[in-house]
C-alpha cells in the first residue's frame, strides 16, 4: 500500500519486441515510487488493435521481469482500479467522450481518408504543418444526427482554443508555454469505437489515481491536448514530468538503424539485468567517479528526481560493457569457494592465478573454467580462443592446431597458432558463418559467454565438470562431436 499517495505507470504498447528505452522510463517511475513510499503499476496500451499482439504483450512483461522490476498492479497481478488493458475497458470510455460532445467540447466529423489525405498533400504543398482544417467543425446538429442514423463512418474530435497559449508545469522543463494555434484537433473516438491513445490515457490515468506521469519527451507537445481533456472533464490532471530522450553517441535519437535497441537482444547475449538497469539508473542520478556500480537499492537511495538531466541520457555501450564485466565479475566473487574477492585487473585468485584482464574474451575463458563447463556450453564461435592456461592448452584432440602441451609465458596471452591463417579452413561451417555476423554480436558474444558460466540453468555451478547437454558427447570439446559447434 502507498504511504504518501505516489501513484505512477508504466504504460508500453504491445506493438513490437520491448524497447529498452521502455525499461528506462519503467525504471524511473519505478525508482520515483520507491523513493516516495508509492505505488508502480503496469498498464497495457493496447488501442491499436491493427498492430497489439498477445505475444507481444507476453514478451513485454517476460522483458520488464527480467530486468528485475515489479509492479503492485497490472494485467497480470490484477488490482483494485482493473482491468490492465485497455482493449478490456473499451465501454468505460464512451461516456467521458459523449460528455465532452453534448457539452460543446468535442465534434462528429464524417471526412473520409481520402479527403484527409488531399487536405494533408495540399497543406505540404504550401509548406504548412499538416493538421485537420476544421472542415465538419460547424456542423448543424440536425445534419450530425441525420448522418450518424444513416450509418455513416464517423470520429470524435476534440475542440482546440483558437487564441492564447497552453501554460504548465513540468517537472523537468519547469514553466512551458506552448501556442494553443500549433495543436490539432484531436480524434478521441475511432470509428471502431475504440478510444485514441489520448483520450484513454487521460481517462485511466484518472480512474486508476495516478498522481504523476513520467514519460518521454516526446510526449511533451501532446501537454496541451491532455490539459484540455481534463479541464472539459472537470478533472485535476496529475504533475508531468517528461524525461530527455535516449540518443546515439552522435546524439541522434536511438534507433535500432544504429544500435540494437530491445531488451530481448541484450538479455540474449549476455548481459546481467543488474548491469543494463545499473547503466539506466545511472542517468537519475548524480555520483562521483568510482561510485557507479549501484543495486536497485542503491538507485532508490541516491534517486533525485529534482536534478534531472535535459541534454539527453547517452547510450553508450562501451559503458554497458563495462558496467556488465564489473558485474559479471562481482557475481563470480559471491559464487566461487575461498575469500570472497573484488576480481579486478592485476588481482590474483586463490589458486595464485591472475584473474579476469581487459578483454571480454580471457574474462570468459577463465570464468568457464572455474567452473569446468564444457567449451560446447561456452557458446563462443571463434577459433581464436582455444588456448587455455599452460595446463590445459594442446589437450583437446579433437583440435589438429595443437599438438601439445606448450608453455605460455603469460596466461592472458592468445597462442599465435590461434591467430594464423592456416586456421580458417579448418574451421567448421557453423563457426565460420558466425565470424560473419554483424560487429555487434562479434563484439558482444564472448560477454554472452562469460554470463552464461555465472548463470547457467539459473545457477552457478559448483566445482566439477557440468554434465554435457543434449547431443553432445561426453568429454566433447570445441571440435570433439558437439553438433552445436560442427
Amino acid at each position: 500500500m502507498s504511504t504518501s499517495g505516489v501513484r505512477v505507470r508504466i504504460a508500453p504498447s504491445p506493438t513490437g519486441e520491448p524497447h529498452v528505452g521502455t525499461a528506462y522510463i519503467a525504471l524511473f517511475n519505478y525508482l520515483f515510487a520507491k523513493k516516495h513510499g508509492g505505488e508502480f503499476i503496469l498498464r497495457i496500451e493496447d488501442t491499436d488493435a491493427t498492430r497489439s499482439t498477445a505475444e507481444f504483450e507476453q514478451k513485454v512483461l517476460d522483458a520488464l521481469k527480467w530486468t528485475g522490476l515489479s509492479w503492485s498492479e497490472g494485467p497480470d497481478v490484477g488490482g483494485p482500479y482493473g482491468p490492465y488493458r485497455q482493449s478490456e475497458r473499451k465501454d468505460i470510455y464512451r461516456p467521458f467522450v459523449e460528455q465532452m460532445v453534448r457539452d460543446g467540447h468535442a465534434f462528429r466529423c464524417f471526412c473520409t481518408p481520402e479527403r484527409l489525405e488531399m487536405m494533408r498533400d495540399a497543406q505540404r504543398a504550401k509548406g504548412l504543418p499538416p493538421g485537420y482544417d476544421g472542415h465538419c467543425l460547424n456542423l448543424k446538429a440536425e445534419e450530425v444526427t441525420e448522418r450518424m442514423e444513416s450509418g455513416e463512418p464517423s470520429v470524435v474530435r476534440l475542440k482546440i482554443p483558437t487564441e492564447g497559449s497552453c501554460d504548465f508545469h513540468d517537472g523537468v522543463y519547469g514553466d512551458v508555454s506552448i501556442p494553443w494555434e500549433s495543436v490539432d484537433m484531436q480524434v478521441l473516438l475511432k470509428a471502431d469505437g475504440m478510444p485514441t491513445y489520448h483520450m484513454a490515457n487521460v481517462v485511466d490515468d484518472h480512474l486508476m489515481k495516478i498522481t504523476h506521469v513520467a514519460r518521454g519527451e516526446e510526449w511533451l507537445a501532446s501537454v496541451p491536448k491532455h490539459i484540455l481533456i481534463y479541464k472539459y472533464l472537470g478533472l485535476e490532471p496529475p504533475k508531468f514530468m517528461h524525461l530527455s530522450l535516449m540518443r546515439n553517441a552522435d546524439k541522434s535519437k536511438l534507433s535500432k538503424r544504429k544500435n540494437p535497441t530491445s531488451i530481448s537482444y541484450y538479455s540474449a547475449l549476455g548481459y546481467l539485468p543488474e548491469a543494463l538497469m545499473n547503466f539506466l539508473g545511472l542517468f537519475f542520478i548524480q555520483i562521483a567517479e568510482g561510485e557507479e556500480l549501484l543495486t536497485m537499492d542503491e538507485l532508490a537511495e541516491k534517486f533525485d528526481p529534482d536534478h534531472l538531466n535535459k541534454a539527453g541520457a547517452i547510450f553508450d555501450v562501451q559503458k554497458l560493457d563495462w558496467l556488465n564485466g564489473r558485474w559479471i565479475r562481482e557475481a563470480v566473487a559471491r559464487r566461487l569457494p575461498g575469500p570472497r574477492l573484488r576480481l579486478g585487473l592485476g588481482e590474483r585468485s586463490p589458486d595464485g592465478r591472475p584473474e579476469a584482464g581487459p578483454e571480454p574474451h580471457f574474462q570468459a575463458r577463465r570464468t568457464a573454467a572455474a567452473f569446468r563447463l564444457p567449451a560446447c556450453q561456452r557458446r563462443r564461435p571463434d577459433a581464436r580462443l582455444v588456448c587455455r592456461s599452460q595446463d590445459l592448452a594442446g589437450r583437446n584432440a579433437g583440435n589438429r592446431q595443437h599438438g601439445g602441451l606448450r608453455s605460455r609465458e603469460d596466461p592472458r596471452m592468445e597462442c599465435r597458432n590461434d591467430r594464423a591463417g592456416t586456421a580458417r579452413h579448418r574451421r567448421p561451417p557453423r563457426q565460420e558463418a558466425a565470424r560473419g555476423h554483424p560487429a555487434a554480436l562479434r563484439r558482444h558474444v564472448r560477454l554472452g559467454a562469460l554470463a552464461a558460466a555465472v548463470r547457467f540453468d539459473g545457477a552457478a555451478r559448483p566445482f566439477g565438470r557440468a554434465p554435457a547437454p543434449e547431443g553432445c558427447k561426453p568429454g566433447a570439446d570445441r571440435h570433439g562431436g558437439c553438433p552445436e559447434l560442427t
